[in-house]
C-alpha cells in the first residue's frame, strides 16, 4: 500500500486577513503592477512562509505575469537575454547570483 501525502491546509482567516492586506486584483496600470512587485520582493525576502503567505505569493506573481506578458512582450527575446535584464533591474551581478 503507498501513502499519499496530503495538501497542507490553508488556514481561511489568516489567508482572508492577508487578502485584505494586500488586496491582490487583476493589475491594470504600471502603479499597480510596481505596488504588487514590492510586495513580492518583500515575501520573497522572507527567510519563510507560511502557507498562507505562500498562496498569497504566488496569486501576486500571476496576476504580475499577466500584466507584464500583456503589456511587456518578449518578441523573441532570449532566456539569456531576460535573466540579463532582471539582474540588471534588481542591480544583482553575475557572482551574487551564483553564490544564491
Amino acid at each position: 500500500m503507498t501513502s499519499r501525502k496530503t495538501a497542507p491546509t490553508i488556514n481561511s482567516e489568516i489567508y482572508s486577513q492577508l487578502l485584505v492586506k494586500y488586496q491582490p486584483r487583476i493589475i491594470k496600470t504600471e502603479e499597480e503592477n510596481e505596488s504588487f512587485l514590492a510586495v513580492v520582493d518583500e515575501l520573497m525576502s522572507r527567510r519563510s512562509l507560511t502557507i498562507e503567505e505562500d498562496a498569497i505569493l504566488d496569486l501576486l506573481v500571476k496576476l504580475i505575469e499577466d500584466f507584464e506578458e500583456k503589456h511587456y512582450p518578449l518578441n523573441g527575446s532570449t532566456t539569456r537575454s531576460v535573466m540579463l535584464h532582471l539582474m540588471e533591474a534588481q542591480n544583482i551581478t553575475a557572482s551574487q547570483y551564483c553564490k544564491g
